[in-house]
Formats: structure tokens, C-alpha cells, sequence
């Protein structure tokens, strides 16, 4: 009786036992872990497998949807497959809805997404295993943002009558999330500055947030993503509406949303309308679209002249502009007019860079791409231009190398135009280094100066930058202030070099981020010119001591 129980244990099992999982091995940065799972434990010769790419995001942090919003990139995925096989576009799960600081609306993920793409073999393939490789890249982001990559790679065997896999309810439970097309009649129309998108299908659209959100522009700088939007009827259907984008094209004839009705999401498309005579009849309880994000012009440029103070005491700015400051005690008693030039000049220097990186901001903008603040630090050549500029920095303040001083304005020796030079570029390299930090109230200055026009755009980074630069003008147009500061001595030096450990962590920080953007040969040859940068420094300073 034992024997034959245990036989029917061992044949339960064999029948129902657990699936086989189908999986890549799991590749970790600091912020995500990914892997490549499959909803099958085999493909067949001209049949076709789902291939998720998983991505495990740390608390706190999120990635993007293929349309990210105010900011952001879509995870792309770069297949390495035989000859032959085929591989569909990402089918994305529907998005949710992350508000950022300073009214940013995103579109993203946290914690787990899981991203499904159909890979299919012709039925004359012969091989025993189809190799899959990938590289993946995606932004991750919190206060900051940074780019990552991983090289993923998976076997799937070939065979008849493959099994599900151990992952089949996870697809299933993701494919809930993928909106299903569908062929509803969809239309829309300008009126101003608002686009009006009709549904003619007696929809019950609940919000999507608390927002509210009744619906996601798959494609891009359709509509302001801040302000709310509103929902209605007409004989026919709903009525959608939001406040159409400053960068909106006129000549859009149709384009793609994602709504969510109960607890499916569906895609479809919406053709221009010709006539624009349809009327909301039943308005909706949601607030009224608004013309501009949920914040006066007045209090955006007060949280940019205060987020700009503050970005002083940021760790990315604050040794270097304390440099600046040293500067200034070696001119107590020198001429008010002199003083008072220099000030002007720094000022300059970092609203002309804040102007600059405004401009840079709009054109691209313009050109379809969707970035905010700090995003230089997403091209690897911007990120080693940057540790090459603090490295070399950090060996002046370390008193390795005294060619650059002028760039900080220290030594009586200089020029009175030297002087004036060194005051400027030392406004531009603090701005520079200011954009890998967020201080408080930037975030809502930010956020509104992206959403507006060019002109107040500029207006807001203006201001922002005089923010930045007003204790610095403040001190040369009242230079009876410098007596509050420490008399010239020996301190100085001291405290100069002491100065330049932070610019060496600040560097060691820029490596971690390059190391996210390039492989290890491309981390390499950047240490590679630290070292030639240190060893030009010695031997001028070995060339100027015969000298």
C-alpha cells in the first residue's frame, strides 16, 4: 500500500509538477535589475515565442513609457538574432501617471514593468537553439537622471509541442496592462489653444489619476501634459480635451492615444476633423482645462531667483564659487569701480551660460526631443568633457598646476582684462558644473519654464541664473560688505587646496554616471587622459622649476 502511494505521488508530479522557466541571467546597475523571461519552454520551427524584458526599478526611481511626457526616454532594446528571425515592436503596458516636481507630467513606471515582444522562426530554421542577444538601454531617474545599459543574452531550444513556462501567468497578468487596438471612430480639431478629441462610442472613462487623466498621447508634443483635462458628451460619444503643445504641428492628420475604459486600456487613432461644429452638451464636473501650468509667472520667477541662491550650497557648485569668494578678500581695499566690473562680468558669465542652455532646451524642443534640466549629463562626450574641466580644476586648487588660475580669478598679478575674463569663464564653468544639481524650488521653476513659450522660457533660466550670481554682485556693488570677510593670509592657500578634494569626488561622480553611458573600454580611455592630464601637469611643473 506504501509502494503504491508513493507510486501515485511520483506520477502527480510528473503530470502537474512545477513549469520550466525560461529566463536570461539577471544583469543589475545601481538602480534596476533586468533579465529576459519567456512565456514558453520552446519554439517551434515557424512558430513564435513572447520574450519580456524585465526590469526591476529600486524604490523611488522610475523609467519611461514610449511616450515619456515632460522629460525622459523610452527604454529601447537592440536584438542580436539569426538570420531569419523576426521581432515585433515593444508592446507596451499603459503607463502611469508620475507627477514631478514643478507641475512635470510623466509617463513611466516604478517598481516592476515587464516589456513583451514576439519573436518568430521561419520554418526551414535547422538549428537547435535560437541565441538571443540584447543590449537595452533606459533612463532611470529620481531628482536626477541617469542613463544605464545592459548586454542580456538567452537560448531558446527548438522543439516540438513546447510547454508553457514557469512566467505564463506573469504574461497573462502583463497583458491586461497592453491596450488592445481597436477601430473606434476617433477624431479631433484645434480651437486656440486647446485640441478637442471626439470618441463616437458611448464610453463611461473614469480618470486615470487623481488629476485627472482620461487619457495618453502615444505620439509626441500633441498636448501640454500639466494642465488637466476635461471630459464630456456629444450626441455621438465623449468629448476629450486638453491644452494643445506650443510645439503642436499643424499639419498632423492623425495620431495615436491609449484610454482606459473599466479595467482595459485600448488603443486607437484619431483622424482631423473638417467641420468643428460639435458641442459639449453634457460638461463634466473635472476642472476646466487652464492656459498655462498651476503657476503664476510672478511666483515661477520668485522660485527661480530662490532656487538659484540655493544652488549655491549645492556640492556640485559651492567649491568653486567658494574659490570666488576667496577672491574677493584678496580685493578688499582695491578700487570700487574694479570690484564692481568684476561682478558684473561674473553675473554675465552665468546668465549668458543659463541663456545658453535655455536656447539649447528650446531648439531641441523643438525638434521633437523631450529634456529638462540637466540634460547634457545624457551624452558620455558632455559628461568626459566635464571630468576633464574639474580634474584639471582640482590639480590648480591642489597647486599642481597654476596654468588656469586666472580662469578663477585668483593672484594680485592679473590684468585688469585678464581679471575680467577670469570672471566671466568663472561664471560659465560654475554653471556648467551646477547642472548635475536640482536645488529646492528649482523644480517648480523648471517645470513651468518648459512648458511655455520661448520667451518666458528664457525669462525663467534668466532669472535663474541672476539667482545664481546675485551674492557675488551683491558683494562687489557694496564692497564695504567685503569687511565682513576674512583678511588675506596664508588661510587662503590653505583653504584653496583643501577646496579641491570636493572637485576630485565631484569627478569620481561623473566617472560612476559615464560608466552607466559607455562600456569599460570607453571608461578606460577617459582614465586614460586623467593620467596623460596629471603627467602634462608634472612635467610643466618640473619644466617651470629649471626654468
Amino acid at each position: 500500500m506504501k509502494t503504491l502511494l508513493k507510486l501515485l505521488i511520483i506520477l502527480s508530479f510528473m503530470a502537474g509538477g512545477p513549469a520550466l522557466a525560461l529566463q536570461s541571467d539577471a544583469e543589475t546597475t545601481p538602480h534596476v535589475t533586468a533579465r529576459l523571461i519567456a512565456d514558453q519552454t520552446a519554439i517551434t520551427p515557424g512558430g513564435k515565442i513572447n520574450v519580456a524584458l524585465h526590469l526591476k526599478i529600486i524604490p523611488g526611481w522610475h523609467t519611461y513609457w514610449q511616450n515619456p511626457g515632460d522629460s525622459g526616454l523610452p527604454t529601447e532594446i537592440e536584438w542580436g538574432l539569426p538570420q531569419g528571425t523576426q521581432v515585433s515592436q515593444i508592446q507596451w503596458p499603459a503607463p502611469k501617471v508620475i507627477e514631478e516636481a514643478g507641475n512635470l507630467t510623466i509617463f513611466g513606471y516604478h517598481d516592476d514593468v515587464y516589456l513583451i515582444s514576439s519573436l518568430a522562426i521561419p520554418e526551414s530554421y535547422t538549428a537547435s537553439s535560437v541565441p538571443i542577444e540584447t543590449k537595452v538601454n533606459w533612463l532611470v531617474c529620481e531628482e536626477i537622471c541617469i542613463p544605464e545599459n545592459v548586454s542580456l543574452k538567452m537560448n531558446i531550444p527548438v522543439q516540438q509541442d513546447p510547454l508553457a513556462s514557469s512566467f505564463e501567468e506573469t504574461f497573462k497578468l502583463v497583458r491586461q496592462q497592453i491596450p488592445t487596438p481597436v477601430d473606434w471612430r476617433a477624431s479631433f480639431y484645434e480651437d486656440g489653444t486647446t485640441l478637442n478629441l471626439l470618441i463616437e462610442r458611448p464610453l463611461d472613462l473614469e480618470p486615470i489619476s487623481d488629476k485627472p487623466q482620461y487619457f495618453y498621447p502615444i505620439t509626441e508634443e500633441l498636448v501640454n501634459y500639466s494642465p488637466s483635462q476635461t471630459k464630456g458628451t456629444t450626441p455621438d460619444g465623449i468629448k476629450l480635451t486638453q491644452q494643445k503643445s506650443d510645439y503642436f504641428n499643424n499639419n498632423t492628420k492623425d495620431f495615436t492615444i491609449v484610454v482606459k475604459e473599466g479595467n482595459s486600456f485600448y488603443e486607437l487613432t484619431a483622424s482631423k476633423k473638417r467641420n468643428n461644429t460639435i458641442v459639449l452638451t453634457t460638461p463634466s464636473t473635472a476642472s476646466s482645462p487652464v492656459s498655462v501650468p498651476n503657476l503664476p509667472l510672478g511666483q515661477a520667477l520668485l522660485f527661480a531667483f530662490i532656487g538659484g541662491l540655493i544652488l549655491n550650497l549645492m556640492p556640485c557648485v559651492f567649491p568653486i564659487l567658494s574659490i570666488k569668494i576667496l577672491s574677493y578678500c584678496n580685493k578688499a581695499g582695491k578700487q570700487t569701480r574694479h570690484i564692481r566690473e568684476e561682478g558684473l562680468v561674473f553675473t554675465a558669465g552665468v546668465i549668458v551660460s543659463f541663456l545658453v542652455i535655455a536656447g539649447l532646451l528650446i531648439a531641441l524642443r523643438s525638434g521633437g526631443e523631450a529634456l529638462g534640466w540637466g540634460f547634457q549629463l545624457q551624452s558620455p562626450g558632455f559628461v568626459s568633457a566635464l571630468i576633464y574641466i574639474l580634474f584639471f580644476l582640482g590639480l590648480s586648487l591642489s597647486g599642481l598646476v597654476m596654468f588656469g588660475t586666472s580662469l578663477m580669478g585668483i593672484g594680485s598679478h592679473l590684468t585688469q582684462k585678464k581679471g575680467h575674463a577670469g570672471a566671466f569663464f568663472t561664471g560659465v564653468l560654475a554653471t556648467i558644473v551646477a547642472t548635475p544639481c536640482t536645488a529646492p524650488f528649482m523644480g517648480p521653476a523648471m517645470g513651468y519654464a518648459l512648458t511655455q513659450p520661448a520667451a518666458i522660457s528664457t525669462l525663467v533660466f534668466a532669472v535663474l541664473g541672476l539667482g545664481m550670481a546675485f551674492p557675488y554682485l551683491l558683494l562687489t556693488w557694496f564692497p564695504h560688505l567685503l569687511k565682513y570677510l576674512p583678511k588675506p593670509g596664508a588661510w587662503m592657500d590653505v583653504f584653496k587646496q583643501f577646496m579641491a578634494f570636493p572637485i576630485y569626488l565631484t569627478v569620481v561622480w561623473l566617472l560612476w554616471v559615464l560608466n552607466q553611458q559607455v562600456d569599460s573600454f570607453g571608461l578606460g580611455l577617459v582614465l586614460l587622459g586623467l593620467v596623460l592630464i596629471a603627467f602634462a601637469s608634472w612635467i610643466a611643473s618640473i619644466t617651470k622649476k629649471r626654468k
